[in-house]
């Protein structure tokens, strides 16, 4: 998945009732990584299993790897996807 959750008006909907204008600017990078997390979070219980993936220059398509390789790697070059397992009812 490549295409956010929530766009960045949607987050600024959510969290203007707990901020001022002042901070909301002055916090906005914390915001957004706390966002990424709660969306990391929320789609690993919908979907299922976290797989890292990461990209080379040069190079087409995406590879899975660990964690650690994941971490260490840019984050233009790096993507995390989610395998289905929801079970039926």
């Amino acid at each position: 998945m490549s295409d956010p959750i929530l766009s960045r008006e949607q987050i600024i909907k959510i969290v203007e009732p707990f901020a001022d204008e002042a901070m909301m600017k002055k916090h906005q990078d914390v915001i957004m990584r706390c966002v990424a997390e709660l969306e990391a979070a929320v789609l690993e219980k919908v979907c299922g299993e976290t797989i890292y993936q990461i990209t080379f220059e040069g190079e087409e398509g995406w590879c899975d790897t660990h964690k650690k390789c994941y971490d260490c790697h840019p984050d233009h070059a790096r993507r995390i996807v989610y395998a289905l397992t929801r079970s039926n009812p």
